[in-house]
């Protein structure tokens, strides 16, 4: 779960843009590969009032990579929910995942993500709030290409038909979604279609103030206090460093007091180990409450 600075069709149009996983996250786990990046093609299984149904595949790709895939597909629940799923040569292999996007208010939408598999490495012992990081990482790698994006064609009369140049081998399935959005998405808030939209246009500097300003704790405010494991482990953090500070204080007390004795020694030992305890926490923390492009 992550709130996000755009509106909802915006987080929705990058989930749906399979063609910058592998570019934009590349070497991320969970991302994509930059040698993957290679033309797609698409084809749409249906598309009605109720959604889209697509399938793609990579043309070029070296099919000895991974499990012999036999077709990868994408579909939009209108107008919130986005799903992939993989079918593979294997019956008995499973992976997907699930997407919500929520609206919270102008510029302002909620992620709520959910990926599933019954192969590959099992992370029983790498706990929850680890992964979510690296999910966050993703996101936020996202985050301010999506901002400018989104704020340029906010202040923008040009409609998005004349704006953008799609490219066939890449934004089939992001143009289908705003044309699903100028057919059947016009009583939605603040809803953009290919040719129509719902959205005054504002200026820049008006646009603006309605994003999130990027600070040192956006991911605390962004994800951290939604989620329980995470929220969970950042009080640990926080407690975990002064506590261990106060400790490694009055250790060193204790060391410079006892001197050169066998207990001064051992207090050393112990005021370093309070040390090396206090900077893990506090690393902890920040993965915790600052925003990462890294992996």
């Amino acid at each position: 779960m992550m709130d996000l600075p755009y509106e909802q069709s915006y987080l929705v149009e990058n989930v749906l843009d399979v063609a910058h996983i592998h570019v934009a996250h590349d070497g991320m786990r969970g991302g994509g590969l930059r040698r993957h990046a290679k033309p797609l093609e698409f084809a749409f299984d249906s598309y009605s009032r109720d959604g889209i149904d697509a399938s793609f595949r990579t043309l070029g790709m070296d099919a000895s990579e991974g499990p012999a895939l036999e077709r990868a597909r994408v579909g939009l629940r209108g107008p919130h929910l986005v799903w992939y799923r993989s079918d593979y040569v294997d019956r008995s292999l499973r992976s997907g995942l699930a997407l919500y996007a929520l609206p919270l208010g102008a510029a302002r939408c909620r992620l709520i993500y959910r990926a599933y598999s019954n192969f590959g490495a099992k992370r029983i012992l790498e706990p929850r709030w680890f992964r979510h990081g690296t999910l966050c990482t993703i996101l936020e790698q996202d985050m301010n290409v999506v901002v400018g994006q989104s704020a340029w064609i906010d202040s923008s009369e040009t409609p998005l038909k004349d704006a953008w140049l799609p490219i066939k081998s890449s934004d089939p399935l992001v143009v289908k979604y705003r044309q699903w959005l100028d057919e059947y998405g016009r009583d939605l808030p603040n809803h953009r279609g290919f040719s129509s939209t719902g959205v005054p246009v504002r200026s820049l500097a008006q646009v603006a103030k309605t994003r999130s300003a990027v600070n040192d704790k956006q991911r605390y405010l962004q994800h951290t206090q939604l989620c329980s494991s995470c929220s969970r482990m950042h009080r640990v953090a926080v407690r975990t460093h002064w506590v261990g500070s106060a400790a490694t204080l009055l250790l060193l007390v204790g060391t410079a007091w006892w001197g050169q004795s066998t207990a001064g020694g051992l207090l050393g030992v112990a005021a370093l180990l309070a040390g090396a305890l206090v900077l893990t926490a506090n690393r902890i923390r920040l993965r915790l409450e600052r925003p990462s492009l890294g992996a």
